[in-house]
């Protein structure tokens, strides 16, 4: 069997974001695909939610729920990496914010 050489796309300019496979891009399209059509049918469910069919409450936390499965489904294939910040030593590890100040406090207490 010929090996077929896989091309890459340039990644987004968005930070942590790598260039992608043609698959892993068809992989994300179709998923994509897939949330439209679930997110349409939301939305003819939504334009009875006037009348006492269907809760509103609960068709718009379904949306949330279908749009951060999607949304996590979509990370899992593009592996999207963690960023540098000025001043870090590593990025997987450092705080920010409040939380910091209150690692850098236990660790004065522990010394």
């Amino acid at each position: 069997m010929a090996s077929r050489s896989m091309t890459k796309t340039e990644g987004l300019p968005v930070a942590g974001y790598q260039p992608q496979s043609e698959h892993r891009i068809a992989l994300v399209n179709a998923f994509k695909e897939t949330e439209e059509r679930l997110l349409r049918e939301l939305d003819a469910m939504a334009d009875t939610a006037k009348h006492p069919r269907f809760d509103p409450r609960w068709l718009a936390t379904a949306r949330t729920h279908f749009e951060q499965g999607f949304m996590a489904l979509n990370r899992s294939v593009f592996r999207p990496s963690r960023v540098r910040l000025p001043g870090d030593e590593c990025p997987e590890t450092r705080p920010i914010g409040a939380a910091q100040a209150a690692i850098d406090a236990m660790r004065a207490e522990e010394m």
